[in-house]
Formats: structure tokens, C-alpha cells, sequence
């Protein structure tokens, strides 16, 4: 379980990315972070692992408590696996080496500069059948395609044993199909595992077949928290009819490409 209660972030220059936020995720949800391009869905997503520290609220995780203090902090950022848009894997190294990388948690850094050991390779590799990918595990990274990548990110955060799985934009490169079967990786483990899965999308149609909670943002502030099923065309316009103007550049940070965010249109009843 982790909990946000008051959470908002306020860059310098005064904007607010995210206005006063009270969430709970518990273990096992599927959960879309949904909205449009800029509306704060990346900065909430940062706030759950302190990547952007949160300006004022509290986040109290079971088992740790209240986010405070190093010891704290680095205690749930190895407990907490993160994939990645842009997957940020090492292209020259295998797939074996790039999925160790998230067993360094458990070592201290002077430990780290030895290989690791035959238990962290097991863990790895379990992880690397898990996704798939076991006849590809000395293969060097940038041989694969994007959606084998996105699944190589995906036994990393797996190697980590997570209790909290984040995902920022994880199919935004894809294609339907691959978009299709890493959504339902991620939301399998997560089921699996009994862990809770964060993940934001820009596409209406993925939220909608995957998730089991939607969480809509605009503008900075939770505009719909509810179930998939109860996501009706009203609420779709709010979210993207009224989209506050697009946040400041750390909020799309990372992104290689800008995003022109379609409006849906009301709907009568995608390695």
C-alpha cells in the first residue's frame, strides 16, 4: 500500500505541476494514470519514488511509513521497479547484464564492482523467462526490437522484487500489438505478485482494456478516480475539452518527441 495525502509539487518560478492530492493505491490494482499531454500525470508518477520530491504532503508506504529521512527513501526505491518510455537499457551489453542491473540495490556500491552473485543471476534469470526472453538472455540489447526492449525494462524492474511497479508512457513507441503485449505483462505480474501497478497512458482505449482503476488528471489536480468501466464520455471531456494549458518542460522531460494530444471524441457505447 502506498498512500499520497496533500501531495503537490510547485517548480520554481511558481507553477503548480500538481495541486493537493490525497490517493491510495493498494496491492494488486492495475492503475492508468490518464490525461493529457503536460496535465501532471509524470510529475505524480516521479512524486511515488521521490525522483520529484514533492513541495509539501506526505507519502507513507506499508512497511517504511512516511517517506522521510535517506534510510526511508532508499529502503522503497529498491523496493520500487520502474519502467521507462524510452526503456533506458544499456544497447552494447546482453540481456542478462542489462536485468542485473536491478539487483545493485542489494549491494553496496563497492560490492557492485564484482561480478554479482549465482543467486542475483537466478533472480535475473527467472525474471528474463518470465517476459519471454530466456533464448535471448547473451544478446546484446540493441539487437532487439522495441517491444523486446520494453520487456527486457520489464524483467529489470521484476530483478528488483518489487512491492510497487511504475510506468511512465511504457508503449508510447510502440506498435498496437507490442503496446497489447507489454500492458498485459505488467498488468499480469502485477496480479501475480500482489503488487500494485502505476502506469500512465495518453490512449483512452489501453486505459480502458486494461486497467482497473483510472486515475484522470487536469490541469494538475484528479479530475475522475473510479473503476475502467465507469470512464463515460462526459468525464473523457473533462479531462481533455478542459485541459489546462501544458505544464513546464520537467513535466515532459524525457520525451523524444512532442505530443499533440487528440481530443477524444464522445463515445457511443493497442516486444
Amino acid at each position: 500500500m502506498i498512500e499520497l495525502k496533500g501531495v503537490n509539487v510547485t517548480y520554481p518560478g511558481g507553477t503548480r505541476a500538481l495541486k493537493s492530492t490525497n490517493l491510495r493505491f493498494e496491492g494488486g490494482q492495475f492503475v492508468v494514470l490518464l490525461g493529457a499531454s503536460g496535465a501532471g500525470k509524470s510529475t505524480l508518477l516521479r512524486c511515488l519514488n521521490h525522483l520529484t520530491p514533492p513541495t509539501g504532503g506526505s507519502i507513507t508506504v506499508d512497511g517504511i511509513g512516511t517517506l522521510q529521512g535517506r534510510n526511508r527513501l532508499l529502503t522503497h526505491r529498491r523496493q520500487t521497479g520502474m519502467i521507462f518510455q524510452q526503456h533506458q537499457l544499456i544497447g552494447r551489453r546482453s540481456v542478462l547484464q542489462n536485468v542485473l542491473t536491478g539487483r545493485l540495490g542489494y549491494h553496496s556500491t563497492l560490492r557492485s564492482f564484482w561480478p554479482l552473485s549465482d543467486q542475483d543471476r537466478s533472480v535475473a534469470l527467472a525474471c528474463i523467462e518470465r517476459v519471454g526472453l530466456l533464448e535471448k538472455s547473451l544478446v546484446r540489447v540493441d539487437s532487439l526490437s522495441g517491444g523486446q526492449q520494453q520487456r527486457v525494462g520489464i524483467a529489470r524492474a521484476m530483478a528488483q522484487e518489487p512491492r510497487l511497479l511504475l510506468a511512465d508512457e511504457p508503449v508510447a513507441s510502440l506498435d498496437p500489438e507490442s503496446s497489447h503485449r507489454v500492458l498485459s505483462l505488467i498488468r499480469d505480474v502485477c496480479a501475480e505478485k500482489r503488487i500494485p501497478a502505476i502506469v500512465s497512458l495518453h490512449q483512452v482505449e489501453l486505459a480502458r482494456t486494461f486497467a482497473d482503476r483510472i486515475v484522470g488528471i487536469a490541469g494538475g489536480s484528479v479530475v475522475f478516480d473510479d473503476v475502467a468501466g465507469n470512464l463515460s464520455s462526459r468525464e473523457l471531456d473533462r479531462l481533455y475539452r478542459q485541459a489546462s494549458a501544458p505544464l513546464p518542460e520537467a513535466e515532459t522531460q524525457g520525451h523524444t518527441r512532442p505530443f499533440t494530444p487528440v481530443v477524444p471524441q464522445p463515445l457511443e457505447n493497442q516486444i
